[in-house]
């Protein structure tokens, strides 16, 4: 016996849920926290003191503390994010061979222990690892500086091994660490090459701490209809960021002011060219 069409629509018929479902933007913050890695977040700012105008690209300001490569860092909270993706290229172009080292992070919408802050990021914005468990290497070479006083490419944490050109080796008794640079506290120390009137060349291998500059935000915006819990009405809330993350820049590259009243800090180290106490 044939169904009516009435009968066929009514037995095909899904039924409706009367309550809506929502995201819950909560549950991705407790997912992406209970994998996460715990960073310090730094807000960068362009740094204007000394500027004359505001298209001037010159220096004209000694160095101060919070200007790093052009902008001032402020610390914003602590906060969980989880990686999502990591990898590391290196490519060669003319100017030489490139490192690239990123990572595709995801944040929760707020800092460690406030619920109040919302994390709001840009680029060139600066994530440090809460604590120095994960060190990483890095080798290179060097020309000892007869003001005693040495630096390398990255701020050391700890010195594995610095050798000179003669062979000599020099341990930890020669020298400390002084805001990542080497201090030599005795003459058994590096010296002079004669043939060149520069220091001798050194070889040395370091672990330092690893910090990560925002160089692309993959997802900003990102908005879902949620309810409100405690009167049931549909609101728009933020989902959290997904960023693009960069291994540090080259800390030697700092820009160095020859007349700053800080002659101590890192980035105004003097190079060891043109003799003993010639400027970089």
């Amino acid at each position: 016996m044939a169904l009516s069409e009435a009968t066929l629509a009514s037995s095909y018929q899904i039924s409706q849920p009367r309550d809506n479902v929502f995201l819950d933007p909560g549950s991705f913050d407790s997912t992406i926290e209970a994998h996460g890695v715990r960073f310090v977040h730094y807000r960068a700012i362009p740094c204007p003191v000394g500027l004359g105008d505001r298209y001037d690209i010159r220096k004209t300001h000694s160095d101060h503390a919070g200007c790093s490569n052009g902008f001032l860092y402020d610390q914003a909270g602590e906060v969980l994010c989880a990686f999502t993706g990591n990898g590391k290229n290196q490519s060669f172009t003319d100017v030489g061979m490139l490192s690239d080292a990123s990572a595709q992070v995801t944040f929760p919408r707020y800092y460690i222990g406030d619920l109040k802050e919302e994390i709001m990021l840009s680029p060139m914005d600066r994530l440090y690892l809460a604590e120095n468990t994960a060190l990483v290497v890095h080798f290179q070479k060097f020309e000892h500086n007869q003001t005693g006083m040495d630096r390398t490419s990255y701020p050391i944490l700890e010195v594995e091994a610095i050798i000179d050109s003669s062979g000599k080796r020099y341990d930890s008794s020669q020298y400390k660490i002084v805001d990542g640079q080497i201090l030599w506290t005795t003459n058994v120390r590096p010296g002079m090459d004669p043939s060149t009137n520069k220091g001798q060349v050194c070889s040395i291998r370091y672990r330092y701490v690893p910090f990560w500059y925002v160089s692309r935000i993959l997802h900003e915006i990102r908005l879902t209809p949620a309810s409100d819990p405690s009167d049931s009405e549909r609101t728009v809330q933020r989902m959290p960021y997904q960023v693009v993350l960069e291994r540090e820049y080259m800390f030697e590259n700092e820009q160095n002011d020859v007349r700053a009243p800080k002659p101590d800090s890192p980035r105004q180290a003097v190079a060891p060219r043109s003799g003993t106490f010639g400027p970089r």
